[in-house]
């Protein structure tokens, strides 16, 4: 069994930005099991995913946190025959667990602090969308990357949820007021003044 992952670990959005790399890979190379590396959390974002096989769920900050949390994940690469990943996510310890997992290819980007445990290094290019610049990973290494946007894949009992919620509203925003970087958060009187103009 030959796998290719992507490790994405850092948070939901960015794996969001990150799930054409799984349908590149899929395109590049159908036969092969595609595995995601994302952090605690992250995972059932990517459930229904038609180009996902295996989520490898990393705890960063429990059960696999410190050096044995990398050696475990990089066991569990290992062990499903890893032999090519990419790391749009710039870490130094996502880098050393995909290099220990003995994976041949290793493409990242050149800015990060584990750029040394990558066997190719991608120009971080600013200034462009972060859904382009990770595809640039895979461009480097031959992959498709014509026409490939982020994408979820709700399944029946998502759908049940949504429409729980929004009933039958012809019309609705929906504001998404949460961050775990401080720097990200609008103040809340931001979003009340939104929704008192949208009412």
């Amino acid at each position: 069994m030959s796998t290719i992952a992507i490790v994405q670990t850092a948070f939901i959005g960015d794996v969001v930005l990150a799930t054409p790399l799984f349908e590149s890979a899929r395109l590049a190379h159908p036969g092969h099991t595609i595995a995601a590396v994302v952090r605690r959390g992250c995972g059932d974002i990517l459930g229904n995913n038609p180009f996902v096989d295996v989520i490898v769920v990393w705890d960063k900050h429990g059960a696999d946190r410190g050096i044995g949390g990398v050696f475990r994940i990089a066991r569990r690469l290992r062990d499903l025959g890893t032999i090519t990943a990419l790391i749009p996510h710039r870490s130094a310890r996502s880098a050393l667990a995909v290099r220990l997992s003995g994976a041949k290819e290793r493409v990242g980007f050149k800015k990060d602090g584990g750029s040394l445990f990558h066997t190719m290094r991608v120009p971080y290019r600013t200034g462009i969308h972060e859904v382009e610049r990770n595809l640039m990973l895979a461009g480097a290494i031959g992959w498709p990357c014509e026409n490939l946007r982020p994408a979820v894949f709700p399944d029946a009992h998502d759908r049940t949820v949504v429409y729980g919620i929004i009933g039958d509203a012809a019309k609705y925003i929906v504001f998404a007021p949460g961050s775990v970087w401080a720097t990200k958060m609008w103040p809340p009187e931001f979003y009340i003044r939104i929704g008192e103009e949208c009412a």
